[in-house]
């Protein structure tokens, strides 16, 4: 049965590295993370993936939480990044903080979250809660953990890569103006 779950996380593990890959856009790998961590972590019944943008973090993907839960929780990781407490996120206890009579209200009995973070910058959130356990176990942690990590790889990766098409457009723009031939 161990092996068996193992394998399923290194699926999971391998199948999202694949679609991080392919994903077009942020909210497209953000919806592949949700989706495998549900997959590959034993207790988690439901996720969600907030994103950073210019007014802070948004709702990027979310699976298994509700209509009436996923934007009150939305709102109460939106408060804890605003008042600078992200780190709070991986710290026991988040759904005391979080709420945890709604959170036991909506049947979750447990909750964790990890920011999504490549060389110092915040790219979002992704949380993850059980109906089925008290408390997430240190595998469902490490899944969370790796596949935030690799999040965030491919996140600077499409950044880096919008970058490096601006600038090849802003060269091909500058060589177009150049009254004389340019060999490249």
């Amino acid at each position: 049965r161990h092996t068996m779950a193992r394998e399923d996380i290194f699926r999971a593990i391998d199948r999202f590295s694949q679609e991080a890959l392919d994903a077009l856009s942020p909210e497209a790998l953000l919806a592949s993370l949700v989706a495998r961590i549900v997959e590959a972590s034993p207790s988690a019944d439901a996720a969600l993936g907030l994103l950073r943008g210019p007014g802070g973090l948004a709702r990027a993907a979310a699976t298994g939480l509700g209509a009436a839960l996923t934007p009150w929780l939305e709102g109460r990781i939106q408060a804890l990044y605003a008042e600078g407490a992200l780190l709070a996120l991986r710290a026991p206890g988040l759904e005391r903080r979080i709420g945890e009579d709604v959170l036991a209200e909506a049947g979750f009995g447990s909750l964790t979250a990890e920011p999504i973070v490549d060389a110092q910058e915040l790219y979002g959130v992704v949380v993850i809660a059980s109906k089925k356990a008290r408390f997430l176990s240190r595998g469902d942690r490490t899944v969370l953990s790796v596949l935030s990590g690799r999040a965030a790889a491919a996140l600077s990766q499409q950044r880096l890569r919008a970058s490096l098409d601006e600038e090849r457009a802003r060269l091909n723009a500058v060589i177009d103006q150049l009254p004389v031939a340019v060999w490249i």
